[in-house]
């Protein structure tokens, strides 16, 4: 780990630590992470920052996303929630961020910070739903929203 990505987490505990797969297809290297989460509202050094996600909520329901992989409540990436979901977002403020460690060797031509990178996590209040902002691509499958009770069940 770089000194100033270790001298920016060592004063921070993680809420969660986890380890998860990521590719593994035809067109992608299968990598391995190992993943911290934080809640703290300062910055990560930006060279470090490959995309934002966000926890959007609307009075007690939150914004469930399913792609072709995984359904998850995370919505983001290098596209803008706009994009992805046709949700207009307001009153967005930092809940933390997402500390990505490899565990796999760097693949050819990979093109973003390692052995280290973060992912900023957003909470923010949807505001309208615009459907024609939507990208429909192959990828982002469905945008809805569901009960925060029944999201808790998804694995």
């Amino acid at each position: 780990m770089n000194t100033d990505l270790a001298r920016f987490l060592a004063t921070r505990t993680p809420l969660t630590e986890e380890q998860a797969v990521w590719g593994g297809g035809e067109s992608a290297p299968r990598l391995r992470f190992s993943i911290s989460a934080y809640l703290d509202d300062q910055r990560p050094p930006p060279s470090y920052v490959t995309s934002v996600r966000g926890l959007i909520f609307r009075g007690d329901l939150v914004l469930v996303v399913r792609n072709r992989l995984v359904t998850h409540i995370w919505p983001g990436g290098r596209r803008e929630v706009l994009e992805e979901t046709g949700c207009r977002i307001a009153m967005a403020a930092q809940l933390g961020f997402l500390h990505f460690h490899h565990l796999s060797p760097k693949p050819p031509s990979y093109a973003y910070p390692y052995p280290d990178f973060m992912q900023l996590v957003y909470v923010a209040e949807a505001r309208a739903f615009v459907s024609e902002a939507r990208h429909l691509d192959d990828y982002e499958l469905e945008a809805v929203f569901r009960p925060v009770a029944e999201v808790t069940r998804l694995s």
